[in-house]
């Protein structure tokens, strides 16, 4: 194993794998939307009564209240089995999981308003194959950037191959075409 002078290890198999997790992630994510409006439709229904909001209105707020916390619940899953798998993760476990709710979050509150624009565009009942597009990109993206937040995180500490990142996205993809084929 090559190691630098600051005694930071490269094991390219052990990272392959971490980034190749997001395969569960991305088979995952199409389940997500039935979740989150199972979870939303009691918060949703309190905002119409009591805040006298519109139906459509209090359904996108409740909807974007609970899938933030819920993809970060789901991506750091994930990177738990990340530091499993990662033995030079487990001393930065605190860090890698701050990174990865962020870029969760982010990515979430990037997803949501693209599809948000698609469903003006080609209105609220997307054929499967604009839906299917849409999960996998919005995998791809929560893979992406929670694999790039966690790069950059533990930048100073660890040397985390630049092929995590691209492993990540190509197996959040996959998976999610798998979970969108069921």
């Amino acid at each position: 194993m090559p190691a630098d002078p600051f005694g930071r290890v490269d094991r390219f198999p052990q990272w392959l794998l971490a980034g190749s997790l997001w395969i569960i992630a991305g088979f995952t994510f199409p389940f997500l939307t039935p979740a989150t409006n199972l979870l939303s439709s009691g918060p949703q229904q309190y905002l119409s009564a009591a805040a006298d909001m519109s139906d459509e209105l209090a359904y996108r707020v409740t909807f974007t209240i609970v899938r933030v916390p819920l993809t970060a619940v789901l991506a750091t899953v994930i990177a738990l089995m990340q530091c499993a798998v990662v033995p030079a993760v487990r001393s930065l476990t605190r860090r890698w999981l701050i990174a990865t709710a962020t870029g969760a979050s982010v990515s979430v509150l990037i997803w949501l308003p693209t599809t948000l624009i698609v469903a003006q565009i080609v209105g609220d009942t997307f054929p499967e194959p604009v839906r299917a597009l849409l999960l996998t990109f919005g995998a791809g993206l929560l893979a992406g950037l929670v694999s790039l937040m966690q790069r950059r995180a533990t930048r100073q500490a660890l040397t985390v191959p630049k092929d995590f990142i691209a492993t990540s996205i190509v197996a959040a993809v996959v998976g999610a075409f798998g979970g969108w084929a069921l």
